[in-house]
């Protein structure tokens, strides 16, 4: 019984919409700092429990939502 309830403690977390945004962001930036997608992957991966395959889209959808605020500010500025 108490494994079972050790094991429940290990799942993955839920992460809200916002916190998945904030973490998409967080390794866009990692992904900028070091040459490759895959090596930030891994640490994005071990920090919030996810596969490193779900790490790497969040990679990519940091690249996107960067990519939109740099459009949003180009529209504004016209």
């Amino acid at each position: 019984m108490a494994a079972s309830r050790e094991a429940n403690k290990q799942h993955r977390k839920h992460l809200t919409r916002e916190k998945r945004a904030e973490a998409s962001r967080l390794a866009f930036n990692m992904a900028k700092k070091s040459d490759s997608i895959g090596e930030a992957a891994e640490v994005i991966a071990k920090t919030y429990g996810v596969s490193k395959t779900t790490a790497q889209s969040w990679i990519r959808r940091g690249r996107y939502l960067a990519d939109q605020a740099k459009k949003a500010r180009a529209t504004t500025r016209r």
